[in-house]
């Protein structure tokens, strides 16, 4: 089974702010709109709360007529520095902005609920990762083992079973490398749930999971934290979880991205490194 992770990511469009400037009437309603701070209206609705120099905009709030919002420093009508970006389609972001574009450290919140958070260049992603992703986290991982050599078990037709306890509740998954995350049901949600485990939803609107044979089925993400894998108590692992109880129990190699290091031989040993 693979996650169908291709969320649409519509970066903004970053214009020169100095248009706004040459407006034919403006209004000072609050401070210096000159040297010092203030608030402007634009004759275009638009509208600046903050600090000026020279006439110019400093740093504040820029807020489009549209209910788009600029926070941060500009320099020659454009955004520098750390901003926060609150678009009026509920996208957002916040982070390094050079030139009026993404770069440096940075998180963009799409309108469905995901967040990819990681290093841009010029308004390109660079390197992160999504808010459904598990990712290696060393304070996530409990254990006085520094590694430790699984021997899953044989299942049918070649397959291998892994054993995983979540919260106590324990069943056997498939361990599928072909899988991208770890696939369980709603049922078996609903016992974790009444084991006392926390369980947090990441509220990801119209997320999908593709499975063999290349249908999309509708799915939700969670986190969930004391989840046993070995002699290893793996918290803040992400989980996908089914609309019905038809589908199988997979363990995907995703999922072992929680950890330092990982391998899986063919004859079933499965190696992992905290």
């Amino acid at each position: 089974m693979k996650i169908d992770k291709y969320f649409l990511i519509v970066l903004v469009c970053f214009i020169s702010l100095q248009a706004c400037f040459n407006t034919n009437s403006t209004e000072c309603i609050k401070g210096d709109c000159y040297n010092g701070p203030g608030m402007i209206n634009y004759e275009n609705g638009d509208s600046f709360d903050g600090n000026f120099l020279d006439g110019q905009i400093v740093n504040g709030t820029y807020t489009f007529n549209n209910g788009t919002k600029y926070i941060g420093n500009w320099n020659d009508g454009m955004l520098n520095g750390p901003c926060e970006i609150h678009n009026n389609d509920g996208t957002m972001y916040i982070g390094d902005v050079f030139d009026g574009q993404f770069h440096g450290i940075g998180t963009y919140s799409s309108e469905d609920g995901s967040k990819w958070t990681g290093t841009w260049n010029n308004g390109d992603r660079v390197e992160g990762n999504f808010n459904y992703d598990n990712v290696y986290n060393p304070q996530d991982i409990i254990g006085s083992d520094s590694l430790q050599i699984l021997e899953l078990i044989k299942g049918d037709a070649n397959m291998h079973m892994i054993d995983i306890d979540f919260n106590g509740v324990k069943e056997k998954f498939i361990f599928d490398t072909g899988a991208s995350d770890i696939f369980m049901t709603p049922s078996l949600l609903s016992k974790i749930k009444s084991s006392g485990a926390k369980v947090e939803s990441l509220n990801i609107k119209n997320a999908n999971a593709e499975i063999a044979n290349g249908e999309l089925i509708p799915i939700e993400y969670v986190r969930l934290s004391n989840v046993k894998i070995g002699n290893f108590i793996i918290n803040n692992l992400i989980v996908s979880v089914s609309f019905n109880d038809n589908s199988s129990l997979l363990f995907g190699k995703g999922a072992l991205n929680k950890f330092k290091n990982f391998s899986f031989s063919k004859d079933g040993s499965l190696t992992l490194v905290k």
